[in-house]
């Protein structure tokens, strides 16, 4: 009965172990003093993504306990109190919390510009899980992603991964200007002198004015005449 219950207890403990690190590296399989690198071709629609900016975080570090790979919490994110194992190092959900956290803290990562090629490379890595992060721009929304060095990937240890198939984009719409057209108005103000129309009465005074003063001029004349006549007759 001793013998049975043993039996059974290393049965279920195989089955624990087997369980909880289906998806760990073995120690054998990885040298944890390797250095890698992770490498990402920004696309869209056929097209190289040039003047991009991603951001790299390590996140966590991979460390070798129990004969197995397990992943410990960089100095950077210990306080994060963020999870992370072997089946869920490189999911969306910590990939949300990890940014979440990065955001809050302010934490700041290493980054590198895409050339002309698209191409931006994170190099000399040290095994661990790694956080790859957008910086924001006018013209594209590039998803944030968990990735590891070394990955397991059809059976082959691989310590220089191309992470481009993880990389989600999306164009962002360019607003369109709005063009405000100004009509400039001209206003043209003409003065017209106006004439006011000679009245009747006011003809007549320049007649009767004109008349007189030609009446003077005569009246003078014949006064100058008769005053020398009436000399010219008293000296005879």
């Amino acid at each position: 009965m001793k013998n049975k219950l043993i039996i059974i207890v290393a049965i279920f403990l195989t089955f624990c172990i087997n369980y909880s690190t289906a998806y760990a590296i073995s120690v054998d399989d990885v040298d944890v003093n390797k250095e890698g690198s992770i490498k990402v071709i920004l696309e869209y629609e056929g097209e190289y993504i040039s003047g991009e900016t991603l951001s790299i975080y390590n996140v966590a570090e991979i460390t070798t306990e129990n004969g197995f790979v397990e992943y410990n919490l960089t100095e950077s994110f210990l306080e994060s109190g963020i999870k992370i194992d072997s089946s869920n190092a490189l999911s969306s959900e910590v990939a949300d919390e990890v940014s979440k956290f990065i955001d809050d803290n302010k934490i700041d990562g290493v980054s590198s510009v895409s050339g002309n090629d698209g191409v931006i490379s994170f190099e000399n890595l040290k095994p661990g899980i790694y956080y790859i992060k957008h910086n924001s721009s006018d013209l594209y929304e590039i998803n944030g992603f968990m990735a590891a060095t070394p990955s397991l990937i059809e059976d082959e240890i691989i310590y220089n991964i191309d992470a481009t198939p993880k990389t989600q984009i999306i164009k962002k719409e360019t607003p369109t200007e709005e063009t405000t057209t100004y009509t400039e108005t001209t206003t043209t103000t003409t003065t017209t002198k106006l004439k006011v129309p000679q009245t009747g009465f006011e003809m007549w005074l320049v007649k009767m004015f004109s008349i007189t003063g030609i009446l003077c001029i005569v009246l003078g004349i014949m006064l100058l005449y008769l005053e020398k006549n009436e000399g010219y007759i008293y000296e005879a």
